[in-house]
């Protein structure tokens, strides 16, 4: 209980950490072409999902982030969908660069885990 206690906390943290970037234009025309109705705007969403989980190297913390732009208003459902999709692919990028110095198999496997993302 104190675990999911937590992560409620640390969501609730989030959503405050991202509340002044909701008064920020640049930002919000920045998130704005999220657009969840267009094909460009949930593959954006999509690809700064991958982008960011890629760079913080972890899922949740990316799925936070979203919830917290979400709170604010900054994100539509469709858009927050493409995004927390983009960060269900971007979890591969850990596999990918590890398997840089293994043999062709593990390559293959990591590989494969990212098509088996991708295509999901």
């Amino acid at each position: 209980m104190i675990a999911v206690g937590f992560a409620f906390l640390g969501l609730e943290m989030m959503a405050h950490g991202v509340a002044p970037l909701a008064a920020d234009p640049g930002f919000v025309a920045l998130i704005g072409r999220f657009d969840g109705k267009s094909f460009s705007g949930q593959l954006l969403a999509c690809l700064t999902g991958l982008v960011l989980t890629t760079v913080m190297q972890s899922s949740s913390a990316m799925l936070f982030v979203a919830l917290g732009f979400a709170a604010q208003g900054l994100l539509t459902i469709p858009a927050g969908i493409a995004l927390v999709l983009g960060a269900n692919v971007g979890t591969t990028a850990t596999a990918l660069i590890a398997s840089a110095e293994l043999d062709w198999r593990g390559r293959r496997l990591a590989v494969a885990h990212f098509l088996v993302k991708a295509v999901g």
